[in-house]
């Protein structure tokens, strides 16, 4: 089903460097064999440029062994070489940091999956917030202008025709505290 949706897609992953967004990517290229493209926004770090980063911290990742395992690691290059391709995104700019040519790819992108996030415990809050609050934002506001917005999350799965109610807790039953 999933397979059959997204068949012929271009699919844009945030996150890619991370451990969700390599399990999201190598599902992608394992389950799906119509896909057209995933698009991995990487941003430039100080020590590597975006296509540099795909290669050393994507793409050498242990998340792709069974797909190289299966294809040989010359069959998962030339896959890697036609579905992969790198979009440089700073979600912790305005626009995204985008180029004109990275806003191209964007619009031209079917789905997007945003998996990015700062999970390093002892970041300065504001630091943690640019990426896990604002950069969720801006992703939320491009993807809601390009029309490609369809949210999901584990607060957001109950069908729509059911209204959703919270039962008061325990210490909360006889009603507001004076």
């Amino acid at each position: 089903m999933i397979a059959d949706a997204l068949g012929g897609k271009t699919i844009l992953v945030t996150g890619s460097t991370g451990f969700l967004g390599k399990s999201i990517v190598e599902k992608c290229l394992r389950s799906i064999p119509d896909i057209a493209r995933i698009d991995l926004a990487i941003r430039s770090s100080a020590r590597r440029p975006a296509a540099e980063r795909l290669e050393r911290e994507v793409l050498s990742s242990p998340a792709f062994r069974r797909l190289k395992s299966d294809l040989g690691e010359d069959g998962f290059t030339k896959l890697a070489r036609a579905k992969l391709d790198v979009v440089e995104i700073d979600l912790g700019r305005d626009g995204l940091g985008l180029t004109d040519q990275g806003r191209e790819r964007l619009r031209a992108s079917d789905v997007v999956i945003h998996s990015a996030a700062a999970v390093e415990f002892d970041n300065p809050a504001d630091l943690s917030a640019q990426t896990n609050l604002m950069g969720a934002a801006r992703c939320a506001a491009w993807c809601a202008r390009s029309r490609r917005w369809t949210p999901a999350s584990t607060g957001a799965m109950k069908p729509r025709s059911s209204p959703i109610s919270v039962a008061p807790s325990r210490k909360n039953r006889g009603g507001p505290r004076s």
